[in-house]
C-alpha cells in the first residue's frame, strides 16, 4: 500500500514507527475517541483528522483519492500544540509530497464516517492540490475536450491528471490502435519548455505503465534532430514584408496567413468578424492569400521553418494534451487536430483572455478545427482560481467585465466570473506612491516579488527601476506568464501606456491595440498570489482610469512587513526563476538575477546561462525515461568539474559556435572592484561616527560618480543609525544643499531624508530650495529646487514631497516658477525648463492644482518668448501644446483662469492664437505650427474646439501680429519628413466631427482659403503618415455625413474640384483602412445626391471604376437616390463592365455648364449653425 506524506513535516522513520497505527486507520479499526476532526484546523481548505499515538502525542491525516484510488495522506506528528500545527499547515511555502511503500498494510476501506470522505488529488511539482468539484468533473471528461478557466484555476494540473487517467485507464486500449497503425505514442505539448521539462519530470515519477510519452513544445517538433533547416529569425517576416506589402501590419498579416495555412483559403474568407483581423476587407483578405505562397517559397528557398506558417505531418500519436493552446499558432492547432483524426484523443486547455498575440482569435480557430476534424467535441470551463487571492480574483474579474463592456461583447465571455477559492478577506490590493513603494523595498531582494513593467525599458530605466524597488526581477507581461508570486508591483500600469489614458472616451468597441493592452494587464494582475500593489503616481492624473479598470481601490495606508523566506529558500526560488528565464532565451532577465541577487561574478554568470542543445524529438526506449540531462555548469560543482592539472594556469573556454554569445553589461576589472570594495569597507567604518555630517560634504558630493554611489548605498544599508537630525542641519551652511541638488545621488539621499523630517521641518527644508525674490522683484533662479528641476529623478523627488506634505503648495508662488522680465540672459526658469518635457508634465499638474497659483498667472508667463541672433526661446505655451499632457494641462489651466485665453489690450500680441498659427519649425520639420500640432491628436482638436471657435471669428478681423492664417492651414510638410509627408492641418481636420466643425468655421471666417482648398484636399497623405496614410483630405472627408455636407458646400462655391479629381483618387484608395471616395460617397442618401451630380458634371471619374467597387455599386439600388447613380452607371455602361466584367465602354455624357445647382434644393444640409459658431453648438 502506498502512503503519502509531507516530507517537510514528518520522516518516513517516524512514519515506519507508527506502522501499526496507520495500519489500524487503513482497515478501519479506530473509531472516536481514537479518530477525531480536528476543529478549526485545515490543510488547503480541507479538514483533517488526528489520531492517539500515546498520552500526548498525535498523528495528524487525510483521506485521498489519487488517480482514482484511495490513500492516505500523513501531514504531521503533533504533541497536542495545535496551534503551531494550524500555522504549519496553513503556511505560503511549499510542503514537498513524498511516499513510501508500506508492507503489510492492507487496501484502504471506505470510512464508516461519512464525513470522513476521500478527497481528490493530484501531484504535481513534489506538491499536493485537492480537486475542487469543478476539477474532479473535468478528471472524467472524454475526448475530445477543450478545457478552459482563469489563470490558477488548475488547468495544467487537470490535463495532467487527465494525462495520468488516460494511461492507467488506456494502456491496453492503445496497445491494440498501434497493432491497428494508429501510433502508440502519448504527445505533451506546451509552448514553456520550462513546463514540459517538469511534467516529465513528475511523469517520471508517478508512471505506472510503459507507454512512451513525448513532452515537446511545437518548435522542437517542427526542428527534428539532424534537420538542416532552422527556426525562422525573429525579425525576417517584417523586413520580407516590407517589400511585397509595405502598408502592411507584419504581426496582424503574419497571423492571418496562418489562419489561411491552417483553415484554407474558402474557409478563412467565411471568417466572421471575431474569427479573424481581416474581416469584411475581402481585398485586403485576397492579398493576404496570395502572399502566403509567396512566403511559402521563401521560407523553401531560405529553409526556414516558420511556427505560423510551416504545416508538418505530425505522425505516431494515439493522444495528444495540449497545454495553454491560446499560444499554440493556428497551424500549430490544426496540425496537433490533424495527428489524432482517427482516434479523436485530443485534450486542449486554454485561456482566450490571456492571449496576447492572437486575440480572441485562437480560441474561435480551434473550435472551427475541432468541429471540422471531429464534428463533435466536449467542453469544460472551470470556474474558479486557486492562485489568487479573493481581492485580487475580484479586480481579475472586474477588468475582463470593463473590458467586454467596451468592446459590446460580454456574451461572448469564456467564463462569466472570475471567483477565488480563498477566503472572501484574502489578499491585499492597493494602488502606492513613492514613499509607500520606499517601504516595499526589502521585498526587492525576494523571489517571490515581481515588478511588472508594460513597454520596453532602457538600461537606464531598469537601473532607476531597480535602485526604486531594490528588485532586478523586472518583467514584461508576456515575460512572466507561467509564472506566478507572492508580491507583484505594476510600475505605471496607465502612464505607461497611452492607449488607457482615453479608454474611457471608447464607445464603439476595441480594435487590437487595445484588447492585448487589456489582455496584458490581466495577465499581469493574475501573476498575483496574495498581494498587488500599484504604483501610479499620478493619482489625480489617471484617476478616472483607475477607478474604470481596478474599482474604487484605495490608497495604501499601511504596508505590512512581507515573512520573509529562508536564505537557502530564496536561493533556491532565484535560482528556478534564473532556469526559467534562460529556458525562454530572456538572458538580460536572468543575468540581473545572479548579479544582483544571488551576488555570481561575470564567469559564473556566463556558465550558468550557457545553455544546453536544445531537446530533440527522438524515439526514446519505451521502458524508459530518458530525462533532460543536468546543467553542466553549476556554480556550486564548478571546482569539481575542473581537473586538478588545470587549476593552477586555468585557460579561458572558446564559447561554442552553436551556442549564442552572451554579452555582459557594466563589466568591472577586478582592481576597480577591490577599489569599490576598500571604499564600501571603509565608509561603513565612518558612516556611524557620531561625526557624520563631516563625511557628507566630502563624500556624498564628490565628483567622482562611484564615490557617491559607493557612499550612497552605505548610507541607504545603515539608514537606522543615521543621525537624521545632524545631517538635516548640515544641510544649511557652506551652501551644501545646493550641492547636494546637483546629483542624483546626493538627491536620493535627500528625498529619503525628507520622510523623517516633521511638517515643519520639511517646509523649512523647502523654503531654502526655492529661488529668491529680491525686494526689487527680481529672483535669482539658480536654486536647489531648480537644479531638481532640471532631472527626471528630481522631478519625481519634488513630487513625491508636494504628495506627502500637501501644505508645502502655500509656500509657492507664481515667481518662483517664471518671472519672464530678465528673458533676454536668464531662461532657465522652473516653468520654462519644466513644459519642455513630457516627464516632468506630472510635476507640473501638481503645481497647478492650486488655484492661488494659475489665478496669479499672467498672459507673459505663458506666451512670452524670446528670439535674439544667437538663440531662441519659445513660450512655454509652445512646448505645452507639443504634447497631450501639456494640452491637458493648458485646458486645466484656461477653466481656472479664462483670462488667460482672452487678448488683451494691455499686451495685444501675447495672445494663444498668435502662437496657434505662427509657422515655427519643429525640430527639422519645416512648414509646421503648434496649430498643426494640435491638429495630429484628437485632443488637440478638442482643445482647438473648446478655445477657439468663438474667438476665429475675432482674430480674422484683428491681427495685430500680422499671421497668415490661409497658410498656416494650407501649408503642407515636405514628403521628406515621412511620419507628417505632404500633410496639412485640413488632412486631420477632416478626420472626425469635431474637426469638421473646425474647418467650417475656417471657411466661414477665412473666405480666400477656397482658392487653396482644390490642392490641399486632392493632396495624398505620405504612405508612413499614421491612420491616413496614403488618402487624400476629400476621400476622409466623404466617410461621414457632415464631411459630405461640407463637400457639398465647397463644390456649390467652386467647380474646380470636379475637374481637377482624377479618376484613379475618385474610384480607388491606396488605404485599407479607408473607401474610395466613391464608395464613401454611395453609403448615404447624401453622398449619392453629390455623387449623381459629380458624375453629371465630370462623367469621365467613371473611368477608373473597376470590380473593386462592384460592391458599393450594387449598395445603390437600396435607397432612391442611388438608384438614380446606378440609373446613370448602367447608361454608361459602367454596370456591365464592372458587374459582368465585359470590355469597357468609352462613352461618356458631355460635360455639362451647371454644376450642382440644385444639390441645396435637394436637401443636402450645411453641417454648421450659421447663427451659432460656439462650442455649445458641438453635439455630445
Amino acid at each position: 500500500m502506498i502512503i503519502y506524506y509531507l516530507a517537510n513535516l514528518i520522516t518516513q522513520d517516524e512514519i515506519n514507527d507508527h506502522k501499526v497505527l496507520i495500519i489500524k486507520i487503513l482497515a478501519n479499526e479506530l473509531h472516536t475517541p481514537q479518530i477525531k476532526r480536528l476543529t478549526g484546523i485545515t490543510f488547503q481548505g480541507q479538514p483533517v483528522y488526528r489520531a492517539k499515538i500515546d498520552k500526548k502525542n498525535r498523528l495528524i491525516f487525510m483521506r485521498i483519492l489519487h488517480a482514482g484510488t484511495p490513500a492516505l495522506l500523513i501531514l504531521s506528528q503533533n504533541d497536542h500544540n495545535y496551534e503551531e500545527l494550524a500555522r504549519t499547515l496553513s503556511t505560503t511555502q511549499a510542503l514537498k509530497i513524498e511516499s513510501l511503500e508500506l508492507d503489510s498494510a492492507p487496501v484502504l476501506s471506505p470510512s464508516p464516517t461519512p464525513e470522513e470522505r476521500f478527497l481528490p488529488v493530484t501531484f504535481y511539482q513534489e506538491q499536493v492540490f485537492f480537486l475542487d468539484e469543478d476539477q474532479q468533473q473535468a478528471t472524467n471528461c472524454t475526448a475530445p475536450l477543450l478545457l478552459s478557466g482563469p489563470p490558477g484555476a488548475g488547468k495544467t494540473l487537470v490535463i495532467y491528471d487527465l494525462l495520468c487517467n488516460y494511461v492507467v485507464n488506456n494502456a491496453q486500449q492503445h496497445r491494440t490502435r498501434d497493432e491497428l497503425g494508429q501510433g502508440q505514442k502519448i504527445l505533451f505539448i506546451s509552448q514553456s519548455a520550462n513546463l514540459t521539462r517538469k511534467i516529465q519530470q513528475q511523469y517520471a515519477q508517478d508512471r505506472e505503465q510503459d507507454l512512451h510519452i513525448d513532452f515537446l513544445t511545437w518548435e522542437q517538433l517542427l526542428l527534428p534532430p539532424n534537420t538542416e533547416h532552422t527556426l525562422l529569425p525573429k525579425k525576417a517576416f517584417a523586413d520580407w514584408l516590407k517589400n511585397s506589402f509595405p502598408q502592411g501590419n507584419a504581426e496582424v498579416i503574419h497571423y492571418e496567413m496562418s489562419l489561411v495555412a491552417a483553415l484554407g483559403a474558402e474557409a478563412y474568407l467565411k471568417l466572421g468578424k471575431r474569427e479573424c483581423y481581416l474581416f469584411g476587407k475581402t481585398k485586403e483578405q485576397q492579398k493576404v492569400i496570395n502572399l502566403l505562397a509567396q512566403w511559402r517559397n521563401h521560407l523553401q528557398t531560405k529553409k526556414w521553418r516558420d511556427p505560423l506558417i510551416t504545416e508538418i505531418t505530425v505522425s505516431g500519436y494515439g493522444a495528444i494534451f495540449c497545454d495553454e493552446s491560446q499560444n499554440f499558432s493556428p497551424i500549430a492547432l490544426a496540425c496537433l487536430v490533424q495527428a489524432v483524426r482517427s482516434s479523436q484523443q485530443f485534450f486542449a486547455c486554454l485561456d482566450p483572455e490571456q492571449a496576447l498575440s492572437s486575440w480572441p482569435y485562437a480560441r474561435n480557430c480551434l473550435l472551427n478545427l475541432l468541429t471540422k476534424q471531429f464534428k463533435n467535441y466536449h467542453s469544460f470551463n472551470l470556474k474558479k482560481t486557486w492562485r489568487c487571492a479573493s481581492k485580487i480574483a475580484e479586480v481579475a474579474n472586474h477588468l475582463m467585465n470593463t473590458k467586454h463592456k467596451l468592446d459590446g461583447n460580454q456574451a461572448k465571455r469564456e467564463y462569466s466570473v472570475l471567483e477565488s477559492h480563498l477566503s472572501s478577506e484574502s489578499g491585499v490590493v492597493e494602488i502606492i506612491h513613492s514613499k509607500q513603494l520606499e517601504l516595499l523595498r526589502p521585498r526587492g531582494n525576494l523571489a517571490e516579488t515581481v515588478i511588472i513593467v508594460f513597454t520596453p525599458l532602457t538600461v537606464e530605466e531598469r537601473a532607476k527601476i531597480q535602485e526604486a524597488t531594490g528588485s532586478s526581477n523586472i518583467l514584461t507581461p508576456a515575460e512572466a506568464i507561467g509564472l506566478d508570486f507572492n508580491t507583484v508591483i505594476l510600475w505605471k500600469p496607465i502612464a505607461s501606456q497611452r492607449l488607457l489614458h482615453k479608454l474611457t472616451y471608447k464607445k464603439n468597441g476595441l480594435d487590437l491595440d487595445e484588447w492585448k493592452t487589456l489582455n496584458q494587464l490581466y495577465v499581469a494582475i493574475t501573476r498575483a498570489r496574495h498581494e498587488l500593489f500599484i504604483y501610479e503616481p499620478e493619482l489625480n492624473r489617471f484617476n478616472q482610469q483607475l477607478n474604470l479598470l481596478f474599482r474604487n481601490i484605495h490608497t495604501a495606508k499601511n504596508i505590512t512587513e512581507a515573512a520573509p523566506d529562508t536564505d537557502t529558500e530564496n536561493k533556491r526560488k532565484w535560482l528556478e526563476q534564473v532556469d526559467y528565464h534562460i529556458e525562454k532565451g530572456q538572458l538580460d532577465i536572468a543575468t540581473a538575477i545572479l548579479k544582483n541577487h544571488l551576488q555570481f561574478d561575470e564567469e559564473a554568470i556566463l556558465a550558468r546561462i550557457s545553455p544546453p542543445a536544445l531537446p530533440t524529438v527522438e524515439d526514446a526506449p519505451k521502458n524508459e525515461i530518458t530525462p533532460r540531462p543536468p546543467k553542466v555548469f553549476k556554480v556550486r560543482n564548478r571546482e569539481k568539474a575542473v581537473p586538478e592539472s588545470s587549476k593552477t594556469a586555468p585557460k579561458k573556454q572558446k564559447p561554442s559556435l552553436t551556442q549564442p554569445k552572451v554579452k555582459v553589461q557594466s563589466s568591472i576589472e577586478l582592481p576597480e572592484l577591490q577599489r569599490v570594495r576598500a571604499l564600501e569597507d571603509f565608509f561603513e567604518s565612518i558612516v556611524t561616527s557620531e561625526n557624520q555630517n563631516i563625511y557628507f560634504n566630502k563624500y556624498m558630493i564628490n565628483k567622482d560618480s562611484k564615490i557617491r554611489t559607493a557612499f550612497k548605498d552605505i548610507l541607504i544599508k545603515k539608514w537606522g543609525k543615521i543621525y537624521h537630525k545632524q545631517l538635516f542641519h548640515s544641510l544649511f551652511g557652506n551652501n551644501l544643499l545646493y550641492e547636494f541638488a546637483r546629483y542624483p545621488e546626493s538627491r536620493f539621499v535627500l528625498h529619503r531624508l525628507f520622510y523623517h523630517l516633521n511638517p515643519v521641518e520639511q517646509s523649512i527644508l523647502l523654503k531654502a530650495m526655492l529661488p529668491v525674490i529680491n525686494q526689487d522683484g527680481s529672483v535669482i533662479y539658480d536654486s536647489p529646487f531648480l537644479l531638481f528641476c532640471e532631472s527626471e529623478d528630481g522631478c519625481e523627488h519634488l513630487k513625491s514631497f508636494f504628495e506627502v506634505n500637501s501644505e508645502l503648495l502655500h509656500l509657492l508662488q507664481m515667481e518662483h516658477l517664471d518671472n519672464p522680465s530678465p528673458l533676454q540672459t536668464q531662461a532657465r526658469t522652473p516653468l520654462r525648463i519644466l513644459v519642455k518635457s513630457c516627464a516632468s508634465h506630472s510635476l507640473l499638474e501638481q503645481f497647478f492644482s492650486s488655484p492661488r497659483l494659475v489665478q496669479a498667472m499672467q498672459q507673459h508667463h505663458l506666451y512670452l518668448g524670446y528670439e535674439g541672433k544667437e538663440r531662441m526661446e519659445h513660450a512655454p505655451f509652445f512646448y505645452l501644446i507639443t504634447y497631450s499632457t501639456g494640452v491637458n494641462i493648458l485646458e486645466s489651466i484656461y477653466k481656472t483662469n479664462p483670462a488667460l485665453a482672452q487678448r488683451t489690450s494691455a499686451h495685444p500680441t501675447l495672445y494663444f492664437l498668435d502662437y496657434l498659427f505662427r509657422i515655427i519649425p519643429r525640430g527639422s520639420i519645416t512648414n509646421s505650427s503648434p496649430f498643426f500640432l494640435l491638429c495630429t491628436r484628437f485632443n488637440g482638436r478638442l482643445f482647438i474646439y473648446s478655445w477657439f471657435l468663438a474667438s476665429l471669428y475675432h482674430a480674422s478681423k484683428h491681427n495685430p501680429s500680422k499671421i497668415d492664417f490661409v497658410n498656416t492651414f494650407t501649408a503642407l510638410i515636405p514628403n521628406k519628413h515621412s511620419a507628417f509627408a505632404d500633410t496639412s492641418c485640413i488632412h486631420y481636420l477632416c478626420i472626425d466631427e469635431i474637426g469638421h466643425q473646425i474647418l467650417s468655421i475656417i471657411q466661414k471666417s477665412f473666405p480666400a482659403i477656397i482658392n487653396k482648398f482644390t490642392t490641399v484636399l486632392l493632396t495624398h497623405a505620405g504612405l508612413d503618415v499614421g491612420k491616413i496614410g496614403g488618402t487624400t483630405a476629400i476621400q476622409v472627408l466623404s466617410a461621414t455625413k457632415t464631411g459630405i455636407s461640407l463637400i457639398n458646400q465647397w463644390l456649390s462655391d467652386s467647380e474646380e474640384f470636379a475637374c481637377a479629381l482624377t479618376a484613379s483618387d475618385f474610384a480607388q484608395s491606396q488605404n485599407v483602412e479607408y473607401l474610395s471616395l466613391f464608395d464613401n460617397l454611395c453609403k448615404t442618401d447624401e453622398g449619392c445626391a453629390v455623387l449623381y451630380q459629380w458624375l453629371q458634371f465630370n462623367p469621365r471619374l467613371m473611368e477608373a471604376l473597376t470590380y473593386e467597387n462592384r460592391v458599393a455599386i450594387n449598395s445603390l439600388n437600396n435607397s432612391a437616390e442611388g438608384k438614380r447613380v446606378f440609373e446613370l452607371l448602367k447608361e454608361n455602361g459602367v454596370v456591365d463592365r464592372v458587374l459582368i466584367e465585359v470590355e469597357p465602354r468609352h462613352t461618356f455624357f458631355k460635360a455639362k455648364p451647371s454644376f450642382f445647382e440644385n444639390l441645396n434644393a435637394q436637401g443636402v444640409a450645411d453641417p454648421e449653425n450659421k447663427e451659432d459658431c460656439s462650442a455649445k453648438s458641438m453635439p455630445q
